[in-house]
């Protein structure tokens, strides 16, 4: 429930949606609207990062092909 931006957006705008209004159904439908909006910003965003960890090997290629690439221009 916490991987996805689609997901997570739903849990995020309940509290904001409280802090809005009190009433339940304004409440729900408040909660659906800013949870709408979030998703769809992040529909319309970039491409997103991922980040992924390298071992030591990866570490030491990554750092000799940006040398290498630097020294060629």
């Amino acid at each position: 429930m916490l991987d996805c931006i689609y997901c997570l957006s739903l849990w995020i705008s309940a509290p904001i949606a409280l802090w809005v209004t009190r009433d339940p159904l304004d409440w729900l439908v408040s909660m659906l609207a800013i949870s709408g909006g979030a998703c769809l910003l992040e529909r319309f965003g970039g491409e997103p990062v991922l980040v992924h960890s390298m071992d030591a090997r990866e570490q030491e290629e990554a750092v000799l092909w940006a040398a290498a690439d630097n020294s060629a221009r």
